[in-house]
């Protein structure tokens, strides 16, 4: 693992996330600044609204924040159902 993904992966660990059915997206807001940026994901694609997204066009803190809620959510549905999502 290179270091700037240890460093965003720390930073990811900051944020919070919500899901937003209405929006069909994620809400990530921000450990550090309080902002909150929209987060999509699809077939193929990510996307945050995010400077850093927008401009750099790579996975961000809040891409990985998402990634981790996923992971965190499957795991959760997976011992409750005592099988795999």
């Amino acid at each position: 693992m290179t270091r700037h993904v240890a460093a965003l992966e720390a930073k990811a660990a900051g944020h919070v996330v919500t899901l937003s059915p209405a929006l069909r997206a994620f809400l990530v807001t921000s450990g550090a600044s309080g902002n909150t940026y929209t987060v999509r994901v699809g077939p193929g694609f990510v996307s945050c609204s995010c400077e850093w997204g927008t401009r750099r066009r790579s996975a961000c803190s809040h891409v990985f924040a998402v990634r981790d809620f996923v992971l965190a959510l499957a795991l959760a549905q997976a011992e409750v159902t005592g099988r795999p999502n």
